[in-house]
């Protein structure tokens, strides 16, 4: 049971490295055809295209879960301290202490 929630919490960076692997093997494809055979695969493009917004939107859904993502805290230390509280309720990711 253990082994089945550790997949499904980590969905999401499974399946942005099995795409990226297949990204990678239709866009090689194509430079071989291209320079090799001299005819292009009309698809290829496409899909490499396809997968990268897949890509794209997965792996900021497993930022987002991990805390990956950039967080700009400049503007939040130069609020007044009183400030602080308020806009801090607009922070979605909230680190934990060190």
């Amino acid at each position: 049971m253990k082994k089945i929630t550790h997949f499904l919490n980590n969905f999401e960076e499974y399946t942005c490295i099995v795409l990226l692997g297949i990204m990678a093997v239709v866009v090689f494809i194509q430079v071989i055809f291209r320079f090799v055979v001299k005819a292009s695969l009309p698809w290829s493009e496409e899909t490499s295209r396809y997968l990268l917004v897949w890509i794209t939107f997965l792996g900021a859904s497993a930022g987002v879960k991990t805390g990956a993502h950039v967080g700009v805290e400049a503007v939040t230390l130069m609020l007044p301290y009183k400030l602080r509280n308020p806009v801090s309720v607009f922070n979605l990711h909230r680190r934990s202490p060190s």
